[in-house]
């Protein structure tokens, strides 16, 4: 402060040091938040999609991804972890180790197609099992809830498979699969395999509803007293989609 009172000049080079300091961090923080920002619409882009949305931009990708992260979400928070002593549906159960889990999720969707080791529990029956997951489309390997192939061991059968298929259905109604294969083989003289839904239990730990569906195989023309033609089957590799 001088004789004639405060120095001005100083209090202007001071607030100008002031100013300049606040717009640095102001700049700063933006770019921060920016790349934040940024980084976590690239991580919903980047998520796995079903084929429709393959020719989506990004911005249409950053969408889709929130939205099926939101939902996935508010499912799992909303969602009963249903009593197996008061589900009305048959329980059907896979016990594998966590190493042979951690290597069917390693490096997906390519990894899911190795067989594991496991046991299966089909109501009150067990049996030993090599296991994996199935299906070329992303619902069923890139979430949580997967899809899975039982292969049973030792020459053993359920119910006369050898193989069965625990399915995440493609649609949001868990009941339209089952329902169309019963449809189908209530208007008769169709091959329509064996269909029904099941709670299911992975390590103990209940992981949603599944669609039990028998694999169309020798097997399957075995049960219904067929002649063992030919089956086609045509894959896609999710590669080729994804």
């Amino acid at each position: 402060m001088t004789n004639s009172g405060y120095n001005r000049k100083e209090l202007r080079k001071q607030r100008g040091k002031s100013l300049r300091r606040s717009f640095t961090r102001l700049i700063v923080v933006t770019v921060l938040f920016g790349g934040v920002l940024f980084a976590a619409a690239d991580y919903f882009a980047r998520l796995p999609r079903e084929r429709h949305a393959i020719g989506y931009s990004w911005i249409d990708r950053v969408k889709l991804g929130i939205e099926r992260s939101y939902k996935a979400t508010s499912l799992a928070i909303a969602s009963v972890q249903d009593d197996p002593k008061k589900t009305k549906l048959p329980i059907y159960e896979i016990f594998i180790d966590g190493d042979k889990l951690d290597a069917l999720s390693e490096n997906l969707p390519s990894s899911g197609d190795l067989y594991q080791k496991a046991q299966v529990k089909f109501g009150e029956e067990g049996y030993k099992a090599s296991v994996r997951f199935r299906g070329d489309s992303m619902n069923h390997w890139a979430f949580p809830n997967k899809s899975w192939r039982v292969r049973l061991s030792g020459g053993k059968f359920h119910d006369g498979q050898k193989y069965l298929n625990l399915t995440v259905p493609r649609v949001e109604t868990q009941i339209s699969n089952w329902l169309g294969y019963d449809i189908a083989r209530t208007i008769g003289g169709m091959l329509v395999p064996d269909a029904e839904l099941v709670h299911f239990r992975l390590n103990r730990q209940y992981d949603g509803v599944r669609l039990a569906l028998e694999q169309p195989n020798q097997d399957f023309l075995r049960r219904r007293n067929l002649p063992q033609y030919k089956i086609f089957i045509g894959d896609i590799d999710s590669m080729q989609i994804y």
